[in-house]
C-alpha cells in the first residue's frame, strides 16, 4: 500500500457520508412536504366543519389539535434539517397534543376510567418533562422559539456538536 490509499480511503467514505447524508435530508424535505398537503387537507376538512349546519364541536377541536400536531412535526423537521439533530422538547410537545386530541375525539366521557388514569399520567410525566427537563439547556440548544440561541433562528452550531 503506497501513501495515496488511505487518503483515498477517507475520500471515499466522505463522499459516501455526503451523499447519504444529502439523501436523508431530501427524504425530510418530502417529508415536510406530505405534511403540508396533510395540513391543508386537515384544515379544508376545519372549513367544512365549521360551515356545516350542524356544528360538530368535538370534531372541529379535535381537527384543530390535529392541525397543531402537523405544525409541530413540521417545526421538528426544518429543525432537523438545519441542525442535524431533534429537539425532544419539540417532540415532546408533540405527544401532549396527540393525546389530547385523542381524548377529545373520543369524549373524556366515553373513556374507561383505568384508561383515563393511564393517560393522566403520561400527561403529568410528559407534563414535567417539558417543564423540568431543559433539554436544550443540556444539548446546546436554545430555550425558546424566540431566543436568539433557538436552533429555529439560525444555522449555527453550537461548538462541539456532532453533524
Amino acid at each position: 500500500m503506497d501513501s495515496t490509499t488511505p487518503n483515498r480511503v477517507d475520500a471515499a467514505r466522505r463522499f459516501a457520508v455526503d451523499l447519504a447524508d444529502h439523501a436523508q435530508d431530501a427524504l425530510v424535505f418530502l417529508l415536510v412536504l406530505a405534511l403540508l398537503g396533510l395540513a391543508a387537507r386537515a384544515l379544508l376538512d376545519l372549513s367544512h366543519l365549521i360551515t356545516t349546519a350542524t356544528l360538530d364541536v368535538r370534531a372541529s377541536i379535535a381537527e384543530v389539535l390535529y392541525v397543531l400536531v402537523i405544525v409541530e412535526l413540521i417545526e421538528i423537521l426544518i429543525v432537523y434539517l438545519r441542525e442535524h439533530r431533534v429537539a425532544v422538547d419539540f417532540m415532546v410537545e408533540v405527544a401532549i397534543v396527540s393525546v389530547l386530541r385523542e381524548i377529545v375525539g373520543h369524549g373524556v366521557i366515553d373513556v374507561h376510567w383505568a384508561q383515563l388514569l393511564a393517560t393522566a399520567a403520561l400527561l403529568l410525566v410528559l407534563g414535567a418533562l417539558v417543564r423540568f427537563g431543559e433539554f436544550r439547556a443540556h444539548h446546546g440548544f436554545g430555550t425558546g422559539r424566540n431566543d436568539p440561541g433557538s436552533p429555529l433562528e439560525g444555522p449555527d452550531r453550537p461548538s462541539g456538536s456532532p453533524g
